[in-house]
């Protein structure tokens, strides 16, 4: 079977952009160690004599550098004699190095060279160029001589990558799964860029109930660029509760998010540095995060679920008078929360918080919401909320659109919606994810919740797809509503104490899980 790849490739202004943030090893700069070339030094009674085109500098163990000192000592292994970045350069040692190996990704990885500058990187393009790789086959590049940093990387599970260099080349080998690769350089700064789309063969197909009512499917489907795996749990109406869970600020194993639970699935995003929720998240009728970009939620209520994008009206009465109202349709320009003892605020706006309906605090943020009450940030230049004083009577309006999120009692936000009344939906710029970005165009691990027009829940995941490739999926499974989940490395389905996609959880802030009806 002929495989198709109907990518394009990212602009390199946008690739520029992706970089930030890869997993390194061999760090860039004077902190890296390079093996000495064998040609450069020798060892003469315990003396290092290295020897360049400028100069001679000798190493005497107790004694150091001479004849002045250097900025690091060197490493003596095994395998040769290693030093320092800055220490090469005071050598006088200028061939070409490589300043760092990255990568990143889950499922699709992408790997970064860092070149010196002063390699002429134009000399490189015969390396562009894109094509598959069969099973059991080797990926193999030939560079410049290259001073190698002395840690290698070690890539996710199922890659390999070697490097070597002799007298006339640096060798790199990369084996793994049958992939597509394609393969770029870049100039100021220096790189090499591999992005490697495995070609995932479809997994044994698999059907069973794992308790009354719930249905667990495991099947493959074609994708542009091979097959996926896809995990499908099938929860009957009727069969049991949903619940949202998590705390925003707060990040746990899925496992732990899902204690007392049968079945669950990672659900909204989240910042990775401060961990808080992003967009919509309301627990127990509690509000924890305000609707951010007129995004995709699912709610949970007593008339069931629902999935559409939220909108919401923020009105803020003082003494019984408006004086403030936002609609947070287009950005988050207010944040609001009435989970007791958590934080809300920065130090660049202002924070109201507000118990048993009197005014706390109005002052710059942080601030802990209150017992009985809430807290409201808003930007420094709201005169109207500013003027609130202590004291003052305040009542949180907020009403969502469409009106049918007013009457649940749980919701979390993601997106981007998928499937609306059975018919394709995904539109992302509505909700204000980038085209062109990796989120919605990596082909990952990807995860979605759907509703079925008889009220069935649908759990899904799939293995190696991008988040178009879901609207199909979701539609062929009879889904009526359905919209993406976070994705990625936080994808992760869990039934019965079992993680059914991957092997190892990660930490979320929040989680849907399945308690089923035990009467």
């Amino acid at each position: 079977m002929t495989t198709h790849c109907a990518r394009t490739r990212t602009t390199h202004t946008s690739i520029l952009v992706l970089l930030l943030g890869l997993t390194l090893f061999g760090a860039a700069g004077n902190h890296a160690y390079y093996q000495l070339p064998p040609e450069s030094f020798e060892i003469v009674d315990g003396v290092l004599v290295v020897t360049s085109d400028e100069t001679t500098r000798s190493f005497v163990p107790g004694l150091g550098w001479v004849p002045e000192a250097l900025p690091d000592l060197p490493r003596f292994e095994p395998s040769g004699v290693s030093v320092s970045a800055a220490t090469l350069d005071a050598l006088g040692l200028e061939q070409h190095r490589l300043d760092a190996v990255r990568f990143s990704g889950d499922v699709e990885l992408r790997i970064v060279l860092d070149l010196s500058g002063a390699l002429d990187v134009r000399a490189l393009t015969g390396l562009d160029g894109e094509g598959i790789l069969a099973e059991g086959a080797s990926l193999k590049l030939q560079l410049p001589p290259l001073l190698l940093p002395d840690s290698q990387p070690e890539l996710p599970a199922g890659y390999e990558l070697r490097l070597h260099t002799d007298r006339n080349a640096t060798h790199l080998t990369l084996q793994g799964p049958p992939l597509h690769y394609d393969i770029f350089t870049l100039v100021e700064p220096n790189r090499v860029v591999l992005d490697l789309v495995p070609l995932h063969e479809a997994k044994t197909f698999e059907t069973k109930e794992l308790a009354p009512g719930v249905v667990y499917r495991r099947f493959g489907t074609a994708t542009e660029i091979g097959n996926s795996t896809v995990h499908v749990l099938a929860f009957e109406p009727g069969s049991g509760a949903f619940r949202v869970v998590g705390t925003s600020g707060v990040a746990r194993p899925l496992s732990e998010l899902a204690d007392g639970a049968f079945a669950a699935i990672n659900a909204g995003y989240f910042d990775t540095d401060t961990f808080a929720a992003i967009g919509f998240l309301e627990v127990d009728d509690g509000l924890l995060s305000l609707p951010s970009r007129n995004r995709a939620s699912v709610g949970f209520g007593t008339t069931g679920a629902v999935i559409d994008r939220v909108a919401a009206e923020v009105t803020v009465r003082v003494d019984g008078v408006a004086v403030f109202t936002s609609s947070l349709s287009v950005a988050n320009s207010i944040a609001a929360s009435t989970a007791a003892g958590s934080a809300i605020g920065t130090p660049r706006v202002g924070v109201l918080t507000v118990a048993s309906g009197v005014a706390q605090e109005n002052k710059i943020g942080p601030r802990t919401v209150p017992e009985n009450g809430f807290a409201l940030s808003y930007p420094a230049d709201s005169r109207a909320l500013a003027l609130v004083n202590p004291g003052d009577r305040v009542a949180l309006e907020v009403r969502y659109h469409p009106t049918s999120f007013n009457n649940v009692h749980y919701a979390v936000e993601a997106g981007p919606l998928l499937v609306s009344s059975g018919r394709p939906a995904f539109q992302p710029e509505r909700e204000a994810f980038q085209m062109g970005q990796r989120i919605l165009d990596a082909y990952t691990q990807q995860a979605a919740i759907g509703l079925g027009e008889d009220g069935a829940v649908y759990f899904v995941v799939a293995e190696a797809m991008n988040a178009a490739g879901l609207v199909p999926l979701l539609i062929s499974l009879g889904i009526r509503d359905a919209m993406r989940l976070d994705s990625g490395s936080s994808t992760m389905l869990l039934a019965d104490g079992q993680l059914l996609n991957r092997a190892q959880e990660r930490r979320v802030v929040s989680a849907i899980v399945f308690l089923p009806d035990v009467r």
